[in-house]
């Protein structure tokens, strides 16, 4: 991302976060999915959010959007954690798994991803009222340098034809474990405005 952002690089692929602060820097594509922060904890010790958060130690992956938002909840939710910064999400869940930390925030898709293929069994997702429990829902896109309007437009009318198509669904089907929840506060908020 930064080197697109300097204009080094024309595009990043991954799973990076649209914010409103990257949308200054670069072009993003048409979202391609939606994931989110959620907290992750060992099978035994799972908690009820956001109650259960204060006095936890909550392994980060330094510099990433975790991080950020655990300090967030620190500083402006006066929620009082430990929280330890890892270099990569994969030391963060061995920490977990070796009990150095009592919960990892990560994304989403990369915990459901990483839970199903290393630890099934061992690690869950926080849980608050309406079944996984998001910090918060991001959309995930494609950033290009900015500048590249029609590439951009090109991108996501292929986009849009796999999706008619039902080729990116099966791609969805093909490499996620499992989907990514429904946003229930957010239909909910959007039924009691009808």
């Amino acid at each position: 991302l930064a080197r697109v952002q300097a204009g080094r690089a024309d595009m990043a692929i991954g799973a990076i976060y649209v914010t409103r602060e990257r949308r200054r820097d670069v072009l993003f594509t048409d979202p391609y999915l939606q994931s989110g922060l959620v907290l992750v904890t060992l099978a035994g010790h799972s908690l009820r959010l956001p109650e259960g958060l204060p006095g936890l130690r909550v392994g980060v992956k330094r510099r990433a959007t975790g991080e950020s938002v655990a300090r967030s909840l620190e500083e402006k939710k006066g929620i009082a954690l430990a929280i330890v910064p890892f270099e990569s999400t994969d030391e963060s869940f061995e920490a977990l798994k070796a009990g150095r930390v009592n919960a990892v925030l990560n994304d989403y898709l990369n915990s459901v991803f990483i839970i199903h293929n290393r630890y099934a069994g061992e690690m869950v997702l926080g849980r608050g009222l309406f079944g996984t429990y998001f910090f918060q829902r991001n959309d995930i896109a494609f950033p290009m340098r900015a500048g590249l309007t029609g590439p951009c437009q090109d991108f996501n009318e292929t986009l849009k034809q796999l999706k008619r198509g039902g080729v990116y669904g099966h791609i969805l089907e093909q490499w996620l474990p499992q989907p990514p929840p429904v946003n229930w506060e957010r239909v909910l908020l959007i039924a009691g405005g009808l």
